[in-house]
C-alpha cells in the first residue's frame, strides 16, 4: 500500500507530464477536489443509482419524447424562459 507521501509524489509527476493545454483544467479540478466537503455534494455523489424499474407508462413517454425530438417539435430553453417570463 502506497503512503500518502508516495501518492503525492505520483500526483506531482503526473502533473509534470501534462500537456500545457491541460494545465488549467487540471488546476481547476484539483482546486475543486481540495474544497472542504460540502455535505449536500457528498450526499449527491454517494447517492445510490435509481433502481426503480421503468414502467410501461415511462416507456410510452420516452418513445413519445424521442419522436418529438426527431420531428423537431421541441422548444429551446431560451424560448421557454421567454414564454414563462423568466
Amino acid at each position: 500500500m502506497a503512503t500518502l507521501q508516495d501518492v503525492r509524489k505520483e500526483v506531482r509527476k503526473l502533473v509534470d507530464k501534462l500537456p500545457v493545454s491541460e494545465l488549467e483544467h487540471a488546476r481547476r479540478y484539483l482546486e475543486f477536489l481540495s474544497i472542504q466537503p460540502d455535505p449536500v455534494r457528498q450526499a449527491i455523489l454517494n447517492a445510490p443509482l435509481d433502481d426503480e424499474p421503468v414502467s410501461e407508462e415511462d416507456r410510452v413517454a420516452l418513445r413519445r419524447a424521442r419522436k418529438a425530438v426527431k420531428s423537431g417539435r421541441v422548444v429551446t430553453n431560451e424560448t421557454l424562459k421567454y414564454e414563462l417570463g423568466l
